[in-house]
């Protein structure tokens, strides 16, 4: 579909949208943009800038004393230096588990043989998260004002209105309650990509993402899954096998408006092998803590994941009034009146 087919779409879902010209055609443009996918030049460029940036830091956080060996291999002889510890990293992370769970043995012993030519620093930890952050800066997103951008942590099935409000005071989310395969970085990466693509002025994305938390005019078609707002219709669509081209839906597999062809993508695309190791890893980590793709997200794998996040404690390790303040944040169902999310550790 093209821009002026979204936009038509969009009015058709959104009357009122017509009278702010400036916002639907910007809606329509990342429409068009998400909609297009991987057959986008624009996106596949964003997303290996970003595979770039993320390898830029990693290798800032090693010395280079560390890839003397390689240097010295035979099958890199005559190759350019940068080129070869590209190599070096790409395998890291997508043969040596640099991104799996900090108490997995592989990434233990990967951090371990670095640790003479890191300060015995994790070079792997918190890589996407920095990267995305020092982008954000530059978009005018008001509520991401603390050094490290730190998002709000989703815990469970947030209410519509809470959810919206989010993104109209300007904030991004890490994911843990949705699904492994929507992923937890899903729509931080989706706009990334619009950030990155040209389709707006830099320092006007954020401008444009908190109007579409503002904007409340509901379609009055529903998808699949009940969604009627502008958001979803842009960014949190259903994927295309659950709608078979119903109202709302992802209109192909390749559809990124749908968070779970996103990932999907993501999961095993070599164009970007340090991004996709990352994706991959969370996506399998996530996996083993819910259980399955469909069941989630679970009462017992949020307060676990609330708790450590807080308190650095399994569950069960904390005390009384550390549990109450777990249990009065995280359900992980839809109809719990808890919040479902947290800021930062409580006071």
């Amino acid at each position: 579909m093209g821009v002026a087919e979204i936009r038509k779409e969009l009015l058709e879902d959104f009357p009122a949208l017509e009278q702010k010209s400036i916002y639907l055609d910007q809606c329509a443009e990342i429409g068009a943009l998400l909609e297009e996918g991987e057959k986008s030049l624009r996106v596949t460029k964003a997303l290996g800038q970003l595979d770039q940036r993320m390898y830029a830091l990693i290798r800032s956080r090693i010395q280079a004393a560390a890839f003397k060996n390689a240097e010295d291999a035979p099958q890199f002889k005559g190759q350019p230096t940068d080129t070869i510890h590209r190599t070096v990293v790409d395998s890291m992370a997508s043969n040596f588990g640099a991104f799996k769970p900090k108490s997995n043995p592989s990434r233990q012993k990967l951090v371990g043989d670095l640790a003479p030519f890191t300060g015995k620093q994790d070079p792997f930890s918190k890589v996407l998260a920095t990267v995305l952050a020092e982008d954000e800066r530059g978009c005018a997103y008001p509520e991401n004002k603390d050094e490290q951008f730190h998002p709000r942590y989703y815990v469970g099935f947030v209410k519509r209105e809470p959810f919206l409000d989010t993104i109209r005071t300007g904030r991004h989310w890490k994911d843990v309650g949705a699904s492994p395969l929507h992923g937890e970085y899903a729509h931080r990466l989706q706009w990334y990509v619009i950030a990155n693509a040209g389709v707006v002025e830099k320092n006007k994305v954020g401008e444009l993402y908190r109007f579409i938390g503002q904007f409340r005019d509901e379609s009055k078609r529903a998808d699949r899954l009940g969604q009627k707002d502008l958001w979803p219709r842009l960014c949190d669509r259903p994927r295309a096998d659950f709608t078979s081209g119903g109202v709302g839906g992802a209109s192909s597999a390749g559809d990124f408006r749908a968070p779970e062809h996103f990932t999907s993508h993501l999961l095993n695309a070599a164009a970007y092998p340090i991004l996709s190791a990352f994706v991959k890893a969370r996506y399998e980590k996530r996996l083993a803590g819910m259980g399955s793709e469909t069941d989630f997200p679970s009462e017992t794998s949020m307060r676990q994941y609330t708790a450590r996040k807080l308190f650095g404690k399994p569950f069960n390790a904390l005390e009384t009034n550390e549990k109450e303040i777990v249990v009065g944040l995280a359900s992980g169902v839809a109809d719990s009146g808890k919040p479902n999310s947290f800021d930062k550790k409580p006071k």
